[in-house]
């Protein structure tokens, strides 16, 4: 049972490890959205 519950706790690691990736990535795609949305506003009027 021990191991069964030391298996779970990585695996919970991996995904919050993941998740916090995730973020950071989403983070800069947004980031890269508003710098290509703030010359295209100017461009379109």
């Amino acid at each position: 049972m021990e191991e069964l519950r030391s298996g779970l706790d990585a695996l919970r690691g991996e995904v919050a490890t993941l998740a916090s990736e995730f973020r950071g990535f989403a983070a800069s795609v947004e980031s890269m959205r508003q710098d290509f949305d703030e010359p295209l506003k100017r461009l379109g009027g």
